[in-house]
């Protein structure tokens, strides 16, 4: 029975932490990555609202490619939009003993 690690974090999240893609690369840790896409730094925008900071620039992040970051990694990933598709995806993922990265965008799921 393989034993996986599921991470699961946002997209702005993943910026802080994108030597851990290269660390489960390297060394072919079994984890999951599931990665919220919503395209901005969720957590720094809620800490400017409660510090009363409106306006804050850089907290946008337009078009970057989780998945493309992930594969120049070395890692499969798998960008979804359906649950039926993250069913899949992480079946798949923990089918394996190797890292994988599954990108979900942050707004429900449509069922198919």
């Amino acid at each position: 029975m393989n034993e996986a690690i599921l991470a699961m974090l946002g997209d702005g999240a993943l910026h802080y932490t994108v030597s851990a893609l290269w660390t489960a690369a390297r060394y072919r840790v079994p984890v999951v990555f599931v990665v919220a896409r919503n395209g901005e730094y969720g957590a720094l925008k809620k800490f400017t609202q409660a510090m009363q900071a409106p306006g804050v620039p850089g907290l946008e992040l337009p078009g970057i490619d989780v998945t493309g970051i992930a594969s120049a990694y070395g890692i499969s990933a798998t960008r979804i939009d359906t649950l039926a598709g993250l069913t899949a995806a992480m079946t798949a993922a923990l089918a394996t003993d190797e890292p994988h990265l599954i990108e979900v965008p942050q707004q429900p799921l449509t069922a198919s």
